[in-house]
């Protein structure tokens, strides 16, 4: 079974990975397929709100007139991710997630979540039905800033740590 196939075999949303893992290497070099699709993120490019926004517009190539705010963010991503022709599975990896959004207030952690958990539920319904995964990598995965987030906002999660 393949480090990809592996992520959505299970019924966690979101992962909580080890960086220093192979499972964490595999995924980053994984190549995209028909049925796949990823993008990666880097949370040490995103660490306050602003750079967040702008590096999601770029990854994602959002229209000049994306609004950089949570609620155009969700209508972006979803907008976006609805019209992946043939694409039944995507996987958002956050790289050097420890850094993501560290320098601002732990409500915007929230706000993400919620925002990605918003997508992935809609993304997910009958009329699309595409699986949308969330990765995090990070140095420390037990009792990291982003585990603590979603457990308090009871998301489904899985950590992924190294033995």
């Amino acid at each position: 079974m393949t480090t990809i196939q592996q992520v959505f075999e299970h019924n966690a949303d979101f992962f909580l990975a080890d960086e220093s893992t192979i499972f964490a290497k595999d995924l980053i070099q994984t190549s995209a397929t028909n049925d796949y699709k990823k993008n990666i993120l880097s949370g040490s490019c995103s660490s306050t709100k602003s750079a967040f926004m702008e590096e999601v517009a770029a990854k994602f190539t959002f229209p000049s007139y994306f609004g950089k705010n949570w609620d155009a963010l969700l209508d972006s991503l979803n907008e976006t991710l609805w019209c992946l022709p043939g694409c039944s599975q995507y996987m958002l990896v956050f790289t050097e997630a420890d850094s993501l959004l560290s320098q601002e207030a732990d409500i915007e952690i929230s706000n993400l979540f919620e925002i990605l958990k918003a997508s992935i539920d809609a993304l997910s319904g009958s009329d699309r039905n595409l699986q949308l995964k969330v990765v995090f990598l990070l140095k420390q995965v037990r009792d990291s800033r982003l585990e603590k987030a979603m457990a308090d906002q009871g998301l489904r999660y899985q950590m992924l740590v190294a033995a």
